[in-house]
Order: C-alpha cells, then structure tokens, then sequence
C-alpha cells in the first residue's frame, strides 16, 4: 500500500490487511484471511509480501481488500478496494489498484 495516513498518535501505525472472499452464495460462510501487522519501516507506504491460501473461492467470486491500522484500543479502517474476478483469475494479477478511502 502507499499513501496511508497517519492516524495513531500514540501507538504508531501497525498496518494490515485482511482478504474476503465475497461469496456468490448468501449464505455462505466467511472466508478471510488477515496479514501480520507492519510495525517497522515505512509504515505509511507498507509492504507485506505473504501469501495466503483463501480457501474456498469459486471462480467469479470477487475479493475485497481491506486494509487497517491496529490501534490500542481497535482497528481503523484505512481504505478498502473489491478485485473482481475476472482481474486475477486465470491468469493471476501483478500490480496496483486504487484503495478507496486514502
């Protein structure tokens, strides 16, 4: 991510970011997956570099990034942006989106 804002004036930024699927199907059941928080470095411009297995998606399903600053007390949200499927699937997806929200 780049460009986030400074928004704990106390406990410093701890960026992180959790991926949903966004099931095709109502009624079924979460699935997210969450990176660990980045707590050294250029925290406004931060680069997590892991990998997730999010598991079940079902092609067409989209993905929605959101990311957040882990404050003392609660989280914030900082931005979040919807990757629809047809983005990554099958070729997979290298590059940069727009967060909504920075």
């Amino acid at each position: 991510a780049h460009g986030l804002k400074h928004m704990n004036n106390f406990t410093g930024e701890k960026p992180y970011v959790t991926c949903e699927v966004k099931h095709l199907d109502p009624l079924a059941k979460t699935t997210q997956v969450e990176t660990k928080p980045v707590a050294e470095g250029d925290t406004l411009n931060p680069f997590w570099g892991e990998t997730h297995d999010v598991e079940p998606w079902y092609e067409g399903e989209s993905l929605e990034f959101t990311v957040y600053d882990e404050g003392l007390v609660a989280s914030k949200t900082e931005g979040k942006v919807l990757l629809p499927s047809d983005l990554f699937f099958p070729q997979g997806f290298s590059g940069m989106v727009a967060i909504s929200g920075l």
